[in-house]
């Protein structure tokens, strides 16, 4: 493989992670999914487990104030396996973990994008638009999420929340200047200036 072209390589936190996936084979961005419980493993014989949650965070915003570990609850059987859901409710914001940590390459970036589908039919998107992060994160990826519909959300072990995309950072220089840049272009207005209609 050339050298051009990058490496993003991920960790997966526990064995019941789920890898980030493509949607399609062209897909811009990888899929990332909910992570809300895992099996602990005992050294016994015979072998034995306990199946422990996750962390989610929500903030309140009637309160102003963050609501650590809402209740993540058994919801049944998925195929053969058991799974756990969380609710996040209206007009709340959720950290979710993902269970995955990637090792973005030195020169990228990844950034977390809404999904399209969550983002029309339930209003479930990223909370701050776009999440950057950068090549010397090496935490978990968390999904900061907001719930900007009237209605509860649940959220199933595994779910497709939010996207994520490498991106190669451009190199420049950031350099003060004493002059104040003036028009360039036929644009004559500030924020807003063009307005919605086409002339």
């Amino acid at each position: 493989m050339s050298d051009t072209v990058p490496t993003l390589k991920y960790y997966r936190t526990h064995n019941n992670v789920i890898p980030p996936e493509e949607g399609t084979e062209e897909a811009a961005c990888y899929d990332l999914h909910s992570h809300l419980f895992y099996r602990k493993e005992f050294d016994t014989f015979p072998k034995s487990y306990e199946e422990c949650v996750r962390e989610v965070t929500l903030f309140c915003p009637s309160n102003n104030s963050w609501v650590t570990k809402p209740k993540i609850q058994y919801s049944g059987y998925h195929g053969s396996c058991k799974t756990y859901s969380v609710t996040i409710p209206a007009h709340h914001r959720a950290i979710v973990p993902t269970g995955i940590v990637f090792d973005i390459p030195k020169g990228y970036s990844v950034r977390l994008h809404p999904r399209s589908g969550l983002s029309i039919k339930k209003a479930f998107i990223v909370a701050n638009c776009e999440g950057v992060i950068d090549s010397d994160y090496f935490h978990e990826i968390k999904a900061l999420m907001v719930n900007n519909s009237d209605e509860d959300i649940v959220i199933e072990h595994g779910d497709r929340i939010c996207q994520a995309e490498i991106t190669k950072c451009v190199e420049h220089i950031l350099e003060e200047t004493p002059n104040e840049p003036q028009q360039r272009t036929d644009r004559v207005g500030g924020l807003g200036s063009t307005g919605v209609k086409t002339s």
